[in-house]
């Protein structure tokens, strides 16, 4: 076996150390690398959960978080490029709940002062007696309707100033006028008060520079006295003669009317139920010829109710609805003749055939005579069971066509009234009636009775006949027309 050498033996113990030394430092590097890093694991895991609580990773990209970025230029906010975009979202929720309630209280009191405000809003405008109230919680939008009840809340107070205004300067000028009419007066008063004042001093004077000019002065007044009594007692003689003249005259007038009631059409007399012409020939069943003509001043569109020759024309005077004069048929004339005319058949009655003979009555058309009719109220032309004014125009627009004439007042000139739809006052309900307008309404239906009943009771006290819609349809042969 070889010797070993003592230099080769040093040098591997001194290695060996060295080796040693190294692996302990390594031990003890690995060692604090180790704590290290599992402080920074457990600092991650702390740093992890604080900012979860905070926000998420998916909302850490989302647009909220872009939209704080882009806040931090926004100088009401007091951030900068460095600012936390917590910061942001703070400042902006301060802002949002100063803008609210004028502090920069957390967002939950906001909202719950904001609710507050609205609820005292709404009671207010009850109390105030307004109805409307906003129907939304979205604060702007609650806001907004808010302002749109306040506008037209001016509205009316600014038309309920003007009309107070008006009313004032109604008060003013009507005080005005008193006042004036009043310092007239006062001035009329004390230009009276001076004439007497003089008067006064006058007969003074004459008193005191004789006691026979007073003598005289009295005699004078009893002179004046007796005068003035005289010619008091002869106005009152005139007055009386003139009363009795006044009498006498309201006599003369009842007999004069009594008369002209008696020369008034009379519907039993047989000449106002004469006949307007007759039927001369019937040459088919749509077509008859009549006995008037051009000289007759007969126009095409005037029609006639057929009547048999034998009963002639009926009576006007009824006004049962269940025994209207309806004839056997009703014609319209579409040509005219020299001496006759031809004319279709509107209807005819079930059961009945016209023959030659059978006479035609229409009570408006008169050759000789033009009779002034009084057209009142509305009408049911087309029997819907509404009454309108237009119809009373179609009535109106038939009579004068005819030959008549439209007059407006009822008077002794009058010789037919034909009244419309008897208007009828509904049975409005005590609630209905605290409407204006319902009241308003029933005091206009109830001018119209008004009105309705006057023309017909002076057409009564004038002996005038009465015709309702239907029978003055029936008398001019145009009821079936006005029903199309």
């Amino acid at each position: 076996m070889a010797a070993s050498r003592p230099g080769s033996q040093g040098a591997l113990i001194t290695w060996l150390v060295i080796l040693a030394i190294l692996f302990v430092t390594a031990t003890i590097f690995a060692f604090i690398f180790q704590a290290d890093a599992r402080r920074n694991a457990d600092s991650v895991t702390t740093l992890t959960g604080k900012y979860r609580d905070i926000i998420t990773d998916s909302e850490m990209s989302g647009q909220d978080v872009v939209d704080l970025r882009e806040a931090r230029s926004d100088v009401r906010f007091n951030a900068s490029s460095s600012t936390p975009v917590l910061n942001v979202a703070v400042e902006q929720r301060k802002l949002l709940a100063r803008t609210i309630t004028g502090n920069p209280i957390a967002a939950g009191a906001a909202k719950d002062q904001a609710d507050r405000a609205m609820a005292d809003a709404v009671t207010a405008l009850k109390a105030a007696g307004i109805s409307e109230t906003p129907a939304s919680d979205n604060l702007i939008v609650a806001l907004n309707e808010v302002v749109k009840i306040a506008q037209g809340q001016r509205g009316q107070f600014v038309k309920v100033q003007a009309d107070l205004a008006a009313a004032k300067a109604e008060t003013l000028a009507a005080i005005k006028r008193a006042d004036d009419q009043a310092a007239e007066h006062e001035t009329a008063l004390a230009e009276v008060r001076d004439a007497t004042a003089k008067e006064i001093a006058m007969a003074t004077e004459n008193a005191n520079a004789s006691v026979s000019s007073v003598e005289g002065i009295q005699k004078n007044v009893t002179a004046e006295r007796d005068s003035q009594t005289a010619a008091y007692d002869k106005l009152l003689l005139d007055s009386q003669a003139k009363d009795v003249t006044i009498t006498d005259k309201d006599k003369q007038i009842a007999i004069l009317q009594t008369k002209l009631a008696g020369l008034r059409v009379d519907t039993k007399n047989a000449v106002v139920r004469q006949a307007d012409g007759q039927i001369i020939r019937i040459p088919s069943s749509s077509t008859v010829y009549v006995d008037l003509g051009a000289g007759d001043q007969v126009t095409p569109g005037l029609t006639f109710e057929v009547y048999d020759k034998n009963d002639g024309v009926p009576g006007i005077a009824s006004t049962d609805e269940t025994s209207m004069p309806a004839g056997k048929a009703s014609i319209e004339i579409t040509r005219v003749g020299a001496t006759s005319s031809e004319a279709r058949i509107i209807k005819t009655r079930p059961g009945y055939q016209l023959t030659e003979g059978d006479v035609l009555g229409n009570l408006v058309y008169d050759p000789n005579t033009k009779y002034n009719f009084i057209v009142f109220g509305n009408f049911d032309l087309d029997q819907n069971g509404v009454a309108v004014p237009g119809d009373a125009e179609v009535i109106k627009r038939l009579v004068t066509q005819w030959g008549a004439k439209i007059a407006t007042d009822v008077n002794v000139d009058t010789d037919f009234v034909v009244l419309g739809k008897e208007p009828v006052v509904p049975d409005f309900t005590p609630e209905q009636l605290q409407d204006p307008e319902v009241r308003a309404r029933k005091q206009a239906i109830e001018g119209e009775v008004e009105a309705f009943n006057a023309v017909k009771d002076k057409a009564r006290e004038l002996h005038i006949p009465v015709l309702n819609q239907n029978r003055f349809l029936y008398f001019i042969g145009y009821y079936d027309l006005a029903r199309r």
